[in-house]
């Protein structure tokens, strides 16, 4: 028995018909993905952000009252009288977050002592 060979992908002349064959399935998932990309893009707008930023997201949540600030940990390791800088700022935080409640870096970095016992 003699053995054949599919003549159109490795017999004489198959090299052409593997690139056509390689052609016309690089076309039919290029179809495929530009149909995704097309229903993708009709079902929702995507958010961008930066292209409005004097508006807010309406389903973003939102904090309606600050919590209370400790003063006193705010202003642990700073000497009295309390500069007037520091006072405005903690009186003006709101709910913006503060690194002056939470220790820092460990010594020799620890200026306020915020790590020692």
């Amino acid at each position: 028995m003699e053995k054949q060979q599919i003549a159109c992908l490795y017999g004489p002349g198959g090299a052409a018909s593997r690139q056509r064959f390689g052609l016309l399935l690089g076309m039919c998932l290029l179809a495929v993905g530009g149909a995704a990309l097309a229903v993708e893009a009709v079902s929702a707008p995507a958010f961008v952000a930066g292209t409005a930023p004097d508006r807010r997201r309406a389903d973003v949540p939102m904090i309606k009252v600050a919590p209370p600030l400790d003063e006193q940990r705010a202003l642990h390791g700073v000497d009295q009288p309390y500069p007037a800088s520091l006072l405005s700022m903690l009186r003006d935080q709101g709910a913006w977050y503060t690194p002056f409640t939470r220790p820092g870096m460990t010594d020799p970095y620890d200026i306020r002592s915020h790590h020692r016992q």
